[in-house]
Order: C-alpha cells, then sequence, then structure tokens
C-alpha cells in the first residue's frame, strides 16, 4: 500500500503558514521516518499521520505573547510577505566631499606617493600625504613603478581599492 505525502512547500502553502514555522515544529514536534520523510532531491515530504499532527499542533497552539511588529504569531520569525526594511543611507565620506569642494570635481586625483609593490602584479601601495595608512591602489601591471614615485589615484565610489588616475607610466619610474 503506498501512502499518499505531501511536501513541506506544498503544505505550507495549503495551511498558510511560513515554511520556517513548519520546518520548526518538525525539528521540535514530528518523528523523521513516522510523521515525514526526505523525498527524491532532500525534499521534506509528510505523511497523512504528520499532516495531521501539524493540524492539531497549529489549532493548540495560540500565541503566548501577543505578535511582535514585523514577526507573525509570536514566533519569533520574521513574516515572509512583510517587506524588508530599507537600509540606512550610506555615510558621506568626507576626504570625496572636501576635495569636491576644492577642486570643483566630484572625483578628482589626489596625489599619492608609491611605497611598496608587493608579489601580485595587479596592485601596488601608495600612501597620501598627511594619511598615516597605505592605499591599496589597482594596477594593470606593477613593473613599470617605483618606491617613491608620485601617482594620481581615485578614490572608489563605495570603498574598496582605488584606481590609478591616468594611463599607466610608458617607462620604468617615469611617465
Amino acid at each position: 500500500m503506498i501512502e499518499e505525502r505531501t511536501d513541506e512547500r506544498n503544505l505550507a502553502e495549503n495551511l498558510g503558514v511560513a515554511r520556517v514555522v513548519l520546518r520548526g515544529i518538525r525539528a521540535n514536534e514530528l518523528e523523521a521516518g513516522t510523521d515525514w520523510e526526505r523525498g527524491h532531491g532532500g525534499r521534506i515530504e509528510y505523511t497523512a499521520g504528520g499532516i495531521e499532527r501539524v493540524r492539531e499542533i497549529l489549532a493548540n497552539s495560540a500565541p503566548e505573547n501577543p505578535p511582535q511588529e514585523g514577526l507573525e504569531g509570536g514566533e519569533g520569525y520574521p513574516d515572509p510577505n512583510s517587506s524588508p526594511k530599507t537600509p540606512p543611507a550610506p555615510e558621506d565620506r568626507a576626504p570625496a566631499a572636501i576635495r569636491e569642494i576644492e577642486t570643483g570635481k566630484k572625483n578628482a586625483p589626489t596625489e599619492a606617493k608609491v611605497t611598496r609593490l608587493p608579489m601580485n602584479s595587479r596592485i601596488l601601495f601608495a600612501r597620501i600625504e598627511g594619511d598615516e595608512a597605505d592605499i591599496l591602489v589597482r594596477v594593470r601591471d606593477n613593473a613599470l613603478f617605483v618606491r617613491g614615485m608620485v601617482i594620481p589615484v581615485l578614490q572608489p565610489p563605495a570603498g574598496g581599492a582605488w584606481q590609478l588616475g591616468r594611463k599607466h607610466p610608458r617607462w620604468k619610474g617615469r611617465w
């Protein structure tokens, strides 16, 4: 006799609950092998007895605490139908804002002095005058750069590695 089974996604849709709620019930209340099994491809399939137990548990579990904002049924799970909160606005980068006021250009090149040439030929380290830390600058090939060379660099709009502010040098150590 073949027993009819229902997968977790369809059961969640039919009962009107989120899958995370079913997952919590399965982990805490149901027994593997009798109430549910892993089907083809790792899909969770509930037996007829498992479906009845889930319905009983949902009927008997009234929320003890009133639901919090953004949570369904006081279970502590986020509501999948609610829209995600918008992330806060990115902070203004003071150096770029100052440079924009001084030069009148949004992303004007800044002068930096090459301090290190690592084994990775696609990057180099430079230091902007007045700063204590080195910055990472992406280049096509660092073979034509030498320590002490002054280069123009552009600050990235969203953080990360800086970029070279002009074409690469034609000769080693000179523009």
